[in-house]
Parts: structure tokens; C-alpha cells; sequence
């Protein structure tokens, strides 16, 4: 068996897993741009006007809770609901998260750094966690072949791109063209959602939630591709 040729490649099923993995990475790397910028934004600008420790301090939190909660509930949770289901119902959790956004500001707005502000904050982040169970690990071999789940730190993402692969030989090309087509996904997210933000908040764009009005289309592009995604793996 060996592997296929690049234009090969470009199947159906190979297209959809690279574009359902682009989609979250979007979403994903665009409010990690955004969300310090906010936390740093003067509260009268819509943002909460927090200093360099305090937004060290919440980003850390953020990386604790991301990584327990991952490891004791993406499995039961993959279990339970499937793949595709798992992957719609984390972007589905993007919604709430970007709708914090102006709802924090707002109350920041009218109380100031209240306990009821930094409730919110939290509330965000634990939207986040749930949004990242589209990357989280599933290390249970006990169903799947071998070879679809030969990486130890595979995310629901991850098990559709192997699965799309057309043969064996090819799940390295595969998982080569959706990385490279996310590289650049990273690139051009950041200096969109901050462009957005910066616009936005300058010009009082959509009462300076234009950044958010965005990131919800990402969420939305990112519903339709997860559709399209099977609820059982390809090669199951």
C-alpha cells in the first residue's frame, strides 16, 4: 500500500474533517486573540481595564481548568453523545461564550469589578472549555481500529481527518494538508478577530460588538460544516 498522490487527496470526506478542524481553529484562535485584548480594554471602552497580573492570573486559571476538565469528562462525554454531535454541541457553546462579551461589559459598565463581573468571567471560560472538547484527547482504543487512533492525544477533529483518509498509507498526508490548511487559518485569525475588535470598538460598530457579530458567523460556518460530518467515523 502506498501512499496517495496529493490530488488524490482532495476527496469529499477528506475536505469536510479539514474544513470541520479549519472552522474550529477559527473560532478557537480568534477569541484567544480577543480575549485579553478585552480583559485590557478601559471598562469605558467595553473592556474590563485589567492589568498584565490579573489577565496572567484568569489566562492560567483558563490552561488548569482546560486540561482537568478534559481529561475527566471528554470521554464520557464523547461516549455518550458521538462524534459529530460532541464537535456541534462544542461550537454550539460558542454562543453563549461570544455573548458574554458585551454582557460582562455592560455590567463592568455599571458595577465595576464586581463579584458578579468576575461570575461571568468564569462562566466564559467554562463556555471555552466545553467549546475545546472539539480538540480534547479520546485515548479508548477498545472500537477503533489501530491504525485511526494511533495518536495518543487524538480530538474528535483529529479521529475524522485520520478516518478521512482514503488508505493507511495516506493518514500522514492527510493529517499534513489539514494541518497546513489550519497553519494558515492561525495566521489570518488573529489579525481578523483584532482588526474587528479594534474597528469596532473605535468606530462603535454595532454599538463596538461588531468583533462578536463576527466571531458568531465563524460559529455559524462552523454549525454548517459540522453537519456535513458523519455520526459514525468513515472507516466504522
Amino acid at each position: 500500500m502506498k501512499p496517495l498522490p496529493f490530488r488524490d487527496l482532495l476527496v469529499t470526506r477528506v475536505i469536510i474533517a479539514t474544513c470541520a478542524y479549519a472552522a474550529a481553529a477559527l473560532i478557537e484562535i480568534s477569541f484567544r486573540a480577543v480575549q485579553p485584548v478585552f480583559y485590557a480594554t478601559p471598562i469605558e471602552m467595553g473592556g474590563l481595564g485589567l492589568d498584565a497580573p490579573a489577565i496572567g492570573i484568569i489566562l492560567a486559571v483558563l490552561g488548569i481548568l482546560n486540561g482537568v476538565l478534559q481529561v475527566l469528562f471528554f470521554v464520557r462525554l464523547h461516549d455518550w453523545l458521538g462524534g459529530r454531535n460532541l464537535y456541534l454541541f462544542s461550537v454550539f457553546s460558542c454562543f453563549p461564550m461570544l455573548a458574554l462579551f458585551p454582557l460582562i461589559s455592560f455590567t463592568a459598565k455599571a458595577q465595576g469589578l464586581s463579584y458578579f463581573v468576575y461570575l461571568l468571567v468564569a462562566l466564559q471560560l467554562l463556555a471555552f472549555v466545553i467549546s475545546y472538547s472539539a480538540y480534547g484527547t479520546h485515548n479508548d482504543q477498545s472500537d477503533r481500529s489501530e491504525w485511526l487512533l494511533s495518536d495518543t492525544h487524538t480530538g474528535v477533529v483529529f479521529m475524522y481527518i485520520n478516518a478521512s483518509a482514503p488508505n493507511r498509507a495516506s493518514i500522514g498526508a492527510t493529517n499534513g494538508l489539514a494541518q497546513t490548511v489550519v497553519s494558515v487559518i492561525r495566521a489570518v485569525g488573529p489579525a481578523l478577530a483584532n482588526s474587528a475588535y479594534s474597528l469596532s470598538i473605535e468606530k462603535q460598530l454595532l454599538g463596538g460588538n461588531m468583533a462578536y457579530w463576527l466571531m458568531a458567523g465563524m460559529v455559524c460556518i462552523a454549525i454548517g460544516v459540522g453537519s456535513a460530518l458523519p455520526k459514525r467515523l468513515w472507516c466504522e
